[in-house]
């Protein structure tokens, strides 16, 4: 496939996500049901992706940040391992979202792991209250600014 064919199915699938996270009409199901369904999508999202970067495709750092976007939404381990590893990938192109995105996925892969994060960027729903995911003490506020996390304060 071109490169040029394969950044607009990248982007439409990343599209394609964000408005289903986005999405008013499905807001007003129970999260239960609204995220039953994302998670159907997701999987069919994952399933094209994954059939795209098998080509090893020549990706610009933004094409790199989507996928790893989509990986970010994955449920298991090697999921997250991936949107870690395509964000590094995105960052080191010179995308400034990928280094977010690094953390994001450092951390998600944390809490997985029944770990606190390093950075701060994940919570969990309890009791319908969004709560800050235990963080690592030794991660400083300038190691956090390194990739664009704001402060704890």
């Amino acid at each position: 496939m071109q490169s040029e064919h394969i950044q607009r199915l990248i982007k439409k699938i990343f599209d394609e996500d964000w408005k289903d996270r986005s999405s008013s009409v499905l807001r007003k199901y129970s999260n239960k049901k609204r995220f039953d369904i994302i998670g159907k999508h997701d999987s069919q999202r994952l399933i094209a992706l994954k059939k795209i970067l098998r080509g090893n495709p020549k990706l610009r750092g933004v094409d790199y940040f989507r996928s790893a976007m989509i990986f970010q939404h994955g449920q298991t381990l090697e999921l997250i391992k991936e949107a870690k590893r395509l964000a590094k990938k995105s960052s080191d192109l010179g995308h400034m979202s990928g280094k977010w995105l690094y953390a994001a996925a450092t951390d998600r892969l944390l809490m997985m792991q029944g770990k606190k994060q390093k950075f701060g960027t994940q919570f969990k729903n309890i009791n319908g209250v969004w709560e800050l995911h235990p963080v690592q003490k030794t991660t400083t506020d300038q190691e956090r600014k390194k990739y664009n996390v704001y402060s704890l304060q």
